[in-house]
């Protein structure tokens, strides 16, 4: 398996954190009431971050964009790490699934220094960008063999942490630090410059500084100050280290209770406790701290606040929607006296629905399709078909919605393997195929539509299940009603998009399309609120601007998605127009004195939007959902240029400006051609690159996998080896990554 957050391959079983960044990798196995107490939390905590009040319905949210009939699988293995952090910051929209289809990144800092282990050998190179000839590539310790050992590098790139060995079945090993600064060519010196931090390390988290905080025998965590180790607490469950302090969670196994507790990073660290007895953490940030206790029926009192001064309860019965720790915003809800009857919900069209037509389904076939594999000649065939004609009824279904003779033969699968009824017409002297589902739909429509009424009856007058609230936006300890009648809500780029009921009301759902669905054999089509999230109408607010609405000047029935830019300049609005093509029209608003107005109709016809990194917002046009390839445009302001045709979005994608870096296409997941696009043209950097294995240094430069050996490449000059036999890599640079969901 892999890790949620940093993506490192965990192949020991029953590993509780993981060995290179600490996160946590399942529960402990403890008592049933532990259990009890986390129940809600941790499948709100799988499926929904936002609230535990939606933990067992679709929630809606536009920051998903359904992807369109593609047939290529979902990419995993080095984006898994990302792959967490875009859970964060969306939901999948009810009744379709999302997929991740690029990442687009930008280096920050820029370094030359690149780790690597080959089997059990850790090594650092110092110069990347060095002659070939003059690489300097440095033994720095020995690892666990055929195992990722290396940790990472702290924030100000001078320390650099690794596990000296590991114990795969237990989850443990023994970490380790040392000053890049005095790693050298002597194997023997690096050696002595290490520090063994502990043995039995099962959670690990870097502090800047060459320090680290870290949990041993399973719940004993200690920080470690560059020098020596010191304890702070027993029975910890979650740590989460910060600048100063680590704020942590424990389990109080007498009490069957978690509490919230922080240390400040000392020779004597002080075990100080937040609160007891809560029930769910939403934000660990010590200076913006969010969590929920007293929770009943999916509501539950809602306390902020910092870990030295303590929080306060703002909030009570209420529910969680979404927050932004660097803006110190809240979006919850607290729940409104709303309530719809699936009667006052459904639009009772059901007349005249109890008749499925059977000719409409009915395909022309061939004698040889139907008579084929017995050799029959046509004469016999012929006289065959008299047979029918005289012996039996024709079937009367057929005979009353066309008013011919149609004579039922024999059942088998067709060309296509699916099972169909063969039928001879006498009138046209014709034969014909029905598939077995369109055949069942057609006979047992009326039977089953008796079923649905009677179920309808005796439902109509039931609550819809929906809980409905007022959405309110809390800033600098004060709170303010955004909106009423709200199902569900999340923000992203200080922007909330909420669905409710507006003053206008909404379109009612059709009874008759929730009958068809029963036909399909789903019989929870009128009671499966989920199903029908997405009727209620969509809004947007700003938290910037203490929640005041901003208004989209725009029809959002065909909306598949929206994208609002950082700076809430311009929309990009995904359109899904036509359920049969690969991509969506996107078209451009742009913001005029808070409403958002229409100012490019059209600026993909077939498109797939990707994301903004920096001043550029990215989209693929002509996308092809089979093979994940479209051509790529960078736009800024409101022109758009090629910057390369046939860019696959599947794997990663590092933007410069106006230049990009990635791969045309994907062959296979283990090799494919590096590429760098610009102005309408690519260069090949590379053939046969690991897709998975393109490490971004900062300034277009790049260290890449092939065939396990490790290059360097500046975007232009022709790539330099570096080193062979090449299991892992860890780059010092620090990236930012911007998750791209289509």
């Amino acid at each position: 398996m892999n890790c949620p957050k940093c993506g490192h391959v965990i192949e020991a079983e029953n590993v509780k954190f993981c060995p290179k960044c600490g996160a946590k990798i399942e529960e402990a196995p403890v008592e049933e009431a532990k259990e009890e107490v986390k129940e809600t939390e941790e499948e709100v905590k799988e499926d929904n971050p936002y609230g535990p009040s939606f933990a067992t319905q679709t929630p809606y949210n536009v920051n998903n964009t359904p992807e369109k009939k593609s047939k290529t699988p979902l990419i995993v293995g080095i984006i898994a790490v990302v792959l967490v952090v875009a859970l964060i910051f969306g939901l999948v929209m009810s009744g379709f699934f999302s997929g991740l289809s690029g990442l687009f990144t930008g280096g920050t800092k820029t370094s030359k220094v690149v780790f690597y282990q080959s089997k059990d050998e850790i090594h650092m190179i110092k110069d990347v960008t060095a002659a070939e000839d003059k690489i300097k590539d440095f033994e720095v310790a020995e690892g666990e063999e055929d195992e990722n050992s290396l940790i990472g590098v702290d924030k100000s790139q001078k320390h650099f942490y690794y596990y000296s060995d590991y114990d795969y079945e237990k989850g443990e090993g023994t970490a380790c630090v040392i000053p890049i600064a005095k790693i050298s060519d002597k194997a023997d010196k690096n050696e002595k410059a290490a520090v063994e931090i502990a043995d039995d390390v099962s959670s690990f988290q870097i502090v800047d500084g060459g320090k680290a905080v870290y949990i041993v025998d399973e719940d004993e965590l200690y920080y470690f100050d560059g020098k020596e180790s010191h304890k702070i607490d027993d029975e910890v469950d979650y740590i989460f280290a910060y600048d100063n302090m680590v704020v942590y969670e424990k389990y109080d196994e007498d009490d069957e209770t978690y509490s919230l507790n922080y240390a400040k990073y000392s020779s004597k660290p002080q075990a100080e406790e937040i609160d007891d007895d809560i029930d769910y953490v939403s934000s660990y940030d010590p200076e913006f701290i969010i969590y929920s206790k007293d929770g009943d029926d999916g509501k539950y009192d809602i306390y902020v606040g910092s870990a030295e001064k303590g929080c306060e309860k703002f909030a009570k019965e209420a529910t969680l929607f979404d927050y932004d720790v660097k803006e110190k915003t809240i979006w919850y809800g607290e729940e409104s006296d709303t309530e719809l009857t699936l009667e006052e919900f459904f639009e009772d069209d059901l007349d005249g629905a109890e008749s499925v037509s059977m000719s409409e389904f009915m395909k022309e076939a061939d004698a040889d399709e139907i008579f084929g594999d017995y050799d029959f000649t046509a004469s016999e065939i012929r006289e065959t078909m008299e047979m029918f004609e005289e012996y039996y009824d024709p079937d009367e279904k057929l005979k009353e919605e066309t008013g011919k003779d149609y004579y039922e033969l024999i059942s088998g699968y067709d060309e296509d393997d699916e099972y169909c009824y063969y039928y001879y017409c006498a009138t046209d002297d014709t034969f014909w195929k029905i598939s077995y589902d369109a055949y069942r739909k057609a006979h047992d429509a009326e039977e089953t539509y008796e079923e649905f009424v009677e179920e309808w009856e005796e439902v109509k007058d039931d609550d819809l299940g929906a809980s409905f609230y007022d959405l309110r936006y809390y800033k600098n300890g004060k709170s303010k009603k955004v909106a009423e009648n709200v199902i569900y809500a999340s923000a992203q780029n200080d922007v909330c998009y909420y669905s409710h009921i507006s003053d206008d009301g909404f379109k009612k759902v059709s009874l008759k399309e929730a009958y068809k669905s029963y036909l399909d054999g789903d019989y929870n089509a009128i009671t499966d609120f989920s199903n029908y999230v997405d009727y209620f109408g969509v809004s947007y607010s700003i938290s910037g601007n203490d929640g005041q609405l901003l208004e989209l000047d725009c029809d959002l029935e065909d909306f598949a998605n929206i994208y609002i830019s950082k700076d809430r300049e311009k929309a990009y609005a995904i359109i899904n127009e036509d359920d049969d093509a690969d991509g969506y029209r996107i078209a451009e608003y742009t913001n005029k004195n808070g409403t958002f107005e229409l100012t490019e109709k059209e600026v993909a016809e077939n498109g797939m939007y990707l994301g903004q990194c920096g001043d550029y917002v990215y989209y693929l046009d002509n996308y092809d959902s089979e093979d994940g390839v479209g051509d790529l445009y960078a736009r800024k302001g409101s022109k758009s240029e090629l910057v390369s045709k046939k860019v696959t979005s599947e794997t990663n994608l590092y933007a410069f400006d106006d230049t990009v870096y990635g791969f045309s296409s994907l062959e296979s997941y283990d090799e494919a051609d590096f590429y760098r696009f610009k102005d309408g043209d690519k260069d090949k950097i590379e053939s046969d690159v690991n897709p998975y294995g393109v490490y971004g240094l900062g300034d277009e430069m790049f260290v890449f996998l092939k065939d396990n050996t490790l290059y360097y490449t500046n975007g232009t000059d022709k790539p330099v080896k570096l080193a062979k036999k090449v299991d892992f890599v860890e780059t010092v640079s620090s990236v930012d990554f911007i998750t791209i969901w289509n």
